[in-house]
């Protein structure tokens, strides 16, 4: 068993390893501190930055031990290209071997911008293409304000949201920081779940790349 296979198939039911990303503003701050059901990093209400620099805590849920990284906004830091891949190295350090998930921040009461998708697909190509979507969950924020059932409004949203959709080959979780502590760690256990199910899939299709057989 290489490293690759390790890290989702042996310690998934222990340590789940969580990288959020996303536009300043989606509220990546504010999910960090649901995951971890305390308040572990910084959240402004202005539309203004509080994530500077690349920030990681740990927290429980269920027995599992959860490592969560907050990160910055890369565009708005004003990084060369080689400056901005030091910073997804540094994010992939902390996540060694590999993230269960990386979760990228979509605001559900707000339109999907050009600008959001331009940072996605800078992320997708600093982290290394594929590899960036075989563990990509879309994070739905500030799910409080969803008048309709996500499945529903992806039927309507742009193009460019359903793209990156299915990148992430249909997984996300709805987030809401105004729901009740049980609702909240529902939410943290409905994204447990897409883990798990990514986590199996992922060694199944490992096995079959490497012996041809399935299984």
């Amino acid at each position: 068993m290489d490293s690759k296979q390790e890290s989702f198939e042996c310690d998934t039911l222990s340590e789940v390893r969580i990288i959020i990303v996303g536009k300043t503003g989606n509220g990546k701050s504010t999910l960090g501190n649901i995951l971890l059901g305390k308040s572990s990093f910084p959240v402004c209400c202005s539309m203004s930055s509080t994530t500077l620099g690349t920030q990681m805590d740990e927290g429980q849920f269920k027995g599992k031990q959860l490592k969560v990284v907050d990160t910055p906004d890369i565009a708005n830091l004003g990084l060369t290209s080689d400056e901005a891949q030091r910073q997804v190295s540094e994010w992939k350090r902390l996540m060694t071997p590999d993230p269960h998930a990386i979760l990228l921040t979509v605001r559900c009461d707000a339109p999907y911008t050009p600008t959001e998708y331009a940072l996605y697909r800078q992320l997708q190509w600093l982290w290394g293409g594929n590899s960036l979507s075989q563990r990509l969950v879309v994070a739905f924020t500030f799910g409080d304000r969803l008048d309709l059932q996500v499945d529903t409004v992806l039927r309507t949203v742009s193009k460019e949201l359903q793209s990156v959709v299915k990148d992430a080959s249909g997984r996300y979780v709805v987030f809401n920081s105004k729901a009740t502590d049980d609702e909240k760690g529902q939410q943290v256990q409905n994204l447990l779940d897409i883990l798990e199910k990514l986590g199996r899939d992922f060694v199944i299709t490992y096995i079959t790349d490497k012996t041809g057989k399935r299984g």
